[in-house]
């Protein structure tokens, strides 16, 4: 019998009876993963070809969750105490204020019954995501940059790809291009990293054109975008 087939009498009963054991292994979760797990696992209940096949996956279902909830409860907490420290630790401090969060999700990689009844335990994967900030708006980026080269030695030539900048590692950082100008220190360009960073409420690391060589040079040089 295919999967979309209409059930009939005693097989109607059987399935009924194995999302219901759907339902009780959803209970057993945390209530804010309820929902996503009840539609992906009731989902996978009615891909099931046969009726063996579905109350084998609803009991392994309901023998996981237990593990799951725990798994669910560690991440839950793991990722609240990494947000808090980003938030904590204020790098974002731009105008759209977007609050850094990381957040670990967790998939259960189905196994099957049987290890479970033998002692086993599910296998799940655990992927981390982390909130992304909104991209720079092109004329408050030059506003920006045109008030930093008032007040520090330095002329900007372009942005970069990221990773450019090698010293800076976030994933939202802006790379910059700049050409020196007479008087500038070092003190002067971490200065300048400093306070773009909290004008564009992201990382910022900026590249001397001039501390570019060789083979470095061309391949960066052919990567600029104007501003």
């Amino acid at each position: 019998m295919g999967a979309t087939e209409r059930l009939n009498g005693p097989s109607a009963g059987l399935s009924r009876i194995a999302e219901w054991i759907v339902q009780k292994a959803v209970a057993r979760l945390p209530a804010s993963a309820r929902e996503r797990y009840r539609e992906e696992w009731i989902a996978d209940l009615r891909e099931s070809r046969s009726i063996i096949s579905k109350l084998y996956s609803a009991l392994g279902m309901f023998f996981a969750a237990r593990d799951i909830s725990r798994i669910l409860t560690l991440a839950d907490g793991i990722s609240g105490a990494i947000s808090s420290q980003l938030r904590q630790g204020n790098l974002y401090k731009g105008p759209d204020r977007v609050e850094p969060k990381i957040e670990l999700k967790v998939t259960w990689e189905k196994g099957g019954l049987y290890p479970l009844l033998f002692g086993g335990r599910p296998d799940f994967k655990v992927d981390i995501e982390r909130s992304r900030l909104p991209e720079v708006n092109e004329k408050e980026l030059v506003k920006h940059l045109l008030e930093i080269e008032a007040k520090y030695p330095l002329h900007f030539a372009g942005r970069l790809p990221r990773g450019a900048a090698a010293h800076v590692f976030d994933d939202d950082a802006i790379d910059l291009l700049a050409e020196k100008r007479e008087g500038l220190s070092l003190l002067d360009l971490a200065g300048a990293e400093i306070e773009l960073a909290e004008r564009l409420g992201r990382p910022v690391g900026i590249v001397l054109k001039s501390g570019l060589k060789g083979a470095d040079r061309e391949n960066i040089l052919a990567l600029v975008q104007p501003l």
